[in-house]
């Protein structure tokens, strides 16, 4: 153009178009720029859950890409929380996270372990960008939440674990589209356990009744009660009584220098091995047996015991003063019938040493006195001289009397017989 420059301005920002023209002399040409969303909204609909077409254990993961099943590999993360699972150009990583935000460790068999108030963070990349990415959950088919990738193909969400959930061996499915555009299915065992309960029964002490941690109005030991599920053994002196099994009752104590500290522990594992569900309630008792009562708690909810799972159900005492002898009880009481099995409460006891806490550092003070007392006499050469002493004493007691002395006897006894 002559006499002037026209500039086109064109400006395309999801869908809408905008043009201007500038006279200004200085500028010679037509310039065109085009703005786009950095995160459009995905055009693919998220990829159905597939309950059926891709069975795994609670160890394995399985593929499908596209309806064709691929080959999956599966690893622990590298600190041991979590797995990858890469199939193609995909990566996914799945791990367990705790009500409070911490991560779960793989239990013994490798499986991702996720407690039933927990929730499971989901990481992929090597996905389409700006893709739908589902996480859902079996056995029974639950949509946990979709999302979207960014345009690098990467995402990562957390996603709470299904509320009434059953305890066992369950799936995680991620659904996706591949960077071709193909829709990626990737299943995952993991296995489901029942969230640590914490309960805040009633404590009773030698001052009267009053609610946890009983602080105030009298008892002297507030109790803290706990339960988790376990794999451990019951162990010896365990009771199998059909449906259930108790193991021994375990008390353990850590003494401490403070005169009113110490801390007891009295723990009891319980096991399922009925083929249904109960609830049952347990009590605990710790007696000093110099002084009496120490604290008690009963009505301790033990609830969905799940069959084959085991349920330690721990009490500690905390501060039980400076007592030396204790003994702990623990009564569980079942379901008056399961399974057809007529049952009644079992009581289980165990006693327990601590050594008076007062009397620790007296006795380290008094041990380290009487060595420094020792060395110094040893180097003083005053502990030589006493047993020298000691001997020269022994031996004058041990000589016989001189025969003058003899003689002085016999005449002075002679003079007073005359």
């Amino acid at each position: 153009m002559t006499g002037g420059a026209a500039v086109a301005l064109a400006l395309v920002a999801t869908g809408v178009v905008a043009a201007a023209a500038d006279d200004d002399p200085e500028i010679d040409g037509n310039v065109t720029v085009t703005i786009t969303d950095p995160s459009p909204t995905p055009t693919r609909t998220p990829v159905p859950p597939v309950p059926s077409e891709v069975p795994t254990s609670v160890t394995g993961a399985a593929a499908l890409i596209g309806g064709v099943r691929q080959s999956v590999v599966r690893r622990p993360n590298a600190d041991g929380t979590g797995i990858v699972v890469t199939v193609g150009g995909l990566t996914i990583e799945l791990k367990a996270r705790t009500a409070s935000g911490g991560e779960v460790a793989l239990d013994s068999d490798g499986a991702v372990l996720v407690q039933t108030d927990g929730s499971y963070l989901v990481s992929g990349s090597g996905f389409a960008a700006f893709s739908p990415a589902s996480v859902a959950h079996y056995t029974d088919p639950t949509l946990l939440g979709t999302l979207t990738t960014d345009g690098s193909g990467a995402f990562s969400g957390s996603f709470p674990v299904p509320p009434a959930i059953a305890v066992g061996d369950h799936h995680v499915q991620l659904l996706g589209y591949t960077s071709a555009g193909s829709p990626a299915v990737i299943t995952m065992g993991v296995r489901v356990k029942a969230a640590p309960v914490t309960t805040t029964p009633a404590i009773s002490g030698p001052g009267g009744t009053v609610s946890y941690p009983g602080a105030s109005a009298g008892s002297q030991t507030p109790v803290t009660v706990t339960q988790e599920p376990t794999g451990e053994d019951l162990g010896t002196g365990a009771l199998d009584l059909g449906v259930f099994a108790v193991s021994a009752l375990r008390a353990t104590a850590v003494p401490t220098f403070n005169l009113q500290g110490g801390t007891v522990s009295l723990s009891m594992i319980v096991r399922n091995t009925s083929p249904e569900a109960f609830d049952g309630t347990i009590a605990f008792r710790l007696d000093s047996l110099l002084g009496g009562a120490v604290a008690q708690v009963e009505g301790i909810g033990v609830p969905h015991i799940q069959p084959g799972e085991s349920r330690r159900i721990a009490a500690t005492f905390q501060p039980v003063g400076n007592w030396t002898f204790y003994r702990g009880y623990a009564t569980f009481t079942p379901p008056e019938v399961v399974d057809n099995t007529a049952l009644s409460a079992v009581s289980r006891q165990a006693d327990v040493l601590v050594p008076p806490p007062a009397a620790l550092p007296v006795l380290a003070l008094l041990i380290l006195a009487t060595l420094g007392i020792l060395v110094w006499m040893l180097v003083t050469g005053r502990l030589q001289a006493m047993f020298a002493a000691r001997r020269r004493s022994d031996d004058e007691d041990d000589e016989p009397p001189a025969p003058a002395e003899r003689r002085g006897e016999l005449v002075g006894s002679g003079a007073a017989s005359r």
